[in-house]
């Protein structure tokens, strides 16, 4: 019933308490989304509405527990236009963000990189997916696909990737997703699971583990959860 809320809706007759308010509204109170997740606060979710953004190489701020929502992953579209990753986040060896931090409801694009994670790239620290379309992104021979996540012990509680469809993305290893350990030293035990639940992998394309590559991951997670999704069409060259 709220018009401010993110999921309002104009035939709703009572508030049930449902009602998100984001805290940073794109492009409304920030006109890029760069500018929002460097003003946003631990905590706060950011809107973003419906559009096209052409944008790379997008820094995520190290704060926990926020979350990025497009208005719908049909019509939200981050556009790196081929002149970078989408994402990067990196924390030294010591993660500042977990399972809290949220991604949803986005087409993400055309990423571009001479290295590893053409999409997203984040470092010792893994957030949850939702409701995404993760497309045409492409690392350079030799490195790591569309979402490279890297770290060493250190995954606080669980992250969950859920409805995401990964389509046409290239990447020597794990066209799609790479979890893998990285040269920070282990601390302690992982105390978290990965949950990848009703997600399609399509048309991935690389030299091994087109779908997923897994190295290590049992050093950043207690366990990998893979439930309900399909693989179609990936070639690796191997």
């Amino acid at each position: 019933t709220n018009p401010d809320a993110m999921n309002y809706e104009e035939d709703a007759v009572f508030d049930d308490g449902s009602c998100v308010v984001p805290d940073i509204i794109v492009p409304d109170d920030e006109s890029t989304i760069q500018n929002a997740l460097s003003n946003a606060t631990a905590g706060q979710t950011i809107f973003v509405r419906a559009g096209t953004y052409y944008e790379s190489n997008i820094i995520w701020p190290n704060i926990y527990g926020l979350k990025l929502i497009g208005e719908s992953k049909n019509n939200t579209i981050i556009d790196a236009n081929s002149s970078g990753r989408i994402f990067h986040y990196y924390s030294g060896c010591t993660a500042t963000i977990d399972g809290s931090t949220l991604i949803s409801n986005f087409t993400l694009q055309n990423g571009f990189i001479n290295g590893s994670g053409s999409c997203m790239h984040f470092h010792m620290g893994v957030p949850s997916l939702d409701n995404l379309i993760i497309k045409d992104n492409v690392s350079s021979w030799g490195n790591r696909g569309a979402i490279n996540f890297y770290g060493n012990a250190y995954q606080s509680g669980n992250a969950i990737f859920s409805d995401v469809y990964f389509i046409n993305n290239y990447g020597y290893s794990g066209a799609a997703i790479t979890v893998t350990t990285s040269g920070c030293a282990g601390t302690g035990d992982a105390n978290g699971d990965l949950y990848i639940v009703n997600s399609i992998f399509e048309d991935g394309y690389g030299h091994y583990g087109t779908g997923l590559y897994l190295s290590d991951a049992d050093k950043i997670f207690n366990n990998i959860i893979i439930d309900k999704c399909y693989f179609v069409n990936n070639i690796a060259e191997s």
